[in-house]
């Protein structure tokens, strides 16, 4: 007689991105959230302005503002016409060397923060960030992720003295 057949479970399914989002979204307020982007916005400005770089640093720099407005352009169809009044005009990431690339960072930053604020303080709008539509206090949170893990990726180009 042949044995009987072992049923196992399978794996229970990995988390998605988003729930660790959301409970940390419980856990704060937008304003404390903004308040947080305030500062790490000024430390990575900051970091960005100044120092000695690395030879890989104008690629990272690129990548870095390329995934930024990734976030705003997230924002800007969010806001539908409302944001369109943050689009600029600039020269290809690709045709800026490094002094360029540092004043478009510190630019890009102050427009994707403008570009939350207008997110914040419109009643009812969605944003889409890891697959999802997402309520603002959720997207900032998130936000706020990203833009930490971008500012470390850039910190790491930084050569120490």
């Amino acid at each position: 007689m042949a044995p009987e057949p072992q049923w196992t479970s399978p794996d229970p399914p990995e988390p998605h991105p988003l729930d660790a989002v959301r409970q940390q979204a419980a856990r704060t307020t937008p304003a404390h959230v903004r308040a947080q982007l305030n500062d790490l916005s000024a430390q990575q400005t900051a970091l960005a302005a100044g120092g000695s770089w690395s030879a890989a640093a104008e690629a990272t720099f690129r990548q870095v503002i390329g995934m930024e407005r990734k976030a705003g352009l997230e924002m800007r169809v969010a806001l539908g016409e409302k944001g369109q009044q943050y689009l600029r005009s600039t020269r290809n990431l690709g045709d800026m060397p490094l002094p360029e690339l540092q004043t478009e960072y510190a630019q890009t930053r102050q427009v994707t923060l403008a570009l939350l604020d207008e997110l914040l303080a419109t009643p009812g709008v969605r944003a889409w960030t890891l697959g999802e539509e997402v309520l603002p206090e959720i997207y900032i949170v998130a936000l706020h992720q990203r833009l930490t893990r971008l500012g470390e990726a850039l910190a790491q180009e930084q050569l120490k003295s």
